[in-house]
């Protein structure tokens, strides 16, 4: 009876923080650049001869898939093409990868993405003078014309920090919803990775899937509550007999 107890009580507490990342991922199917994520799921064996086991969750990584990329024509969107990824700058001060292109320029003339994370540049992340126009070049080049001067005076500032992660699936997502590299290594630039300029790539979740996953782990956790239910019957049957007899 306690097996069957454990079994059901890890099973419900499994679906319960995988209903988490599916939650998040619907809350974020119409997020820029958004990477579903993924539970990880493990076995480990319940006695020595490993012959029961039971699943759980053991983390979450990133579904690394394209997405869909629509055209916007604002000077500051980008969309980087298949393999490559911009770079941002963690809260630590470390770097991540992202495919959020919908660059801004906040107050301090910082270049950061729409959730204000600092891109990084060819020497850290990008600061920007005041300026009467912006152009970014599909390889990543940010030209400026400067705040008062003639539109022929454009003056090349910095340059997109392009990546390519070879094996995309050493890539984890922590916390703060940011991509790191497993073996924290420093990812060099890229010059072959090319963005489009003007348009940005979609959230790669699929709602329908989504929401056909949220039901199945619905299920899935009122069927381990019965059997929780059903460990407890049985328990206070077995409590009964021994009493009668």
């Amino acid at each position: 009876m306690d097996r069957m107890l454990y079994v059901a009580m890890s099973g419900a507490n499994s679906a319960m923080r995988e209903q988490v990342h599916t939650t998040n991922n619907l809350a974020n199917a119409s997020t820029t650049g958004f990477r579903a994520d993924l539970a990880s799921l493990s076995t480990t064996a319940t006695n020595a001869s490993g012959t029961r086991s039971y699943v759980q969750l053991t983390g979450a990584g990133a579904d690394t898939r394209n997405a869909h990329i629509e055209t916007t024509g604002r000077d500051l969107d980008v969309a980087v093409n298949d393999g490559g990824w911009l770079v941002v700058q963690t809260p630590e001060g470390g770097e991540a990868v992202s495919r959020r292109g919908d660059l801004q320029i906040d107050p301090f003339g910082r270049m950061t993405n729409g959730a204000g994370e600092p891109v990084m540049g060819e020497n850290g992340p990008i600061a920007i003078p005041p300026f009467a126009s912006m152009e970014i070049a599909p390889d990543g080049t940010i030209s400026i014309v400067p705040l008062g001067q003639d539109a022929t005076a454009q003056s090349v500032v910095d340059r997109l920090k392009l990546v390519r992660v070879d094996d995309p699936s050493r890539l984890q997502k922590g916390l703060d919803g940011l991509l790191r590299h497993r073996d924290d290594i420093e990812l060099v630039a890229d010059a072959t990775v090319r963005i489009i300029p003007g348009a940005l790539e979609g959230s790669n979740v699929n709602p329908v899937a989504s929401m056909v996953k949220m039901i199945e782990l619905s299920r899935s956790f009122e069927t381990q509550t019965k059997l929780m239910q059903m460990a407890s019957e049985n328990d206070r049957a077995s409590a009964e007999l021994m009493q009668v007899s």
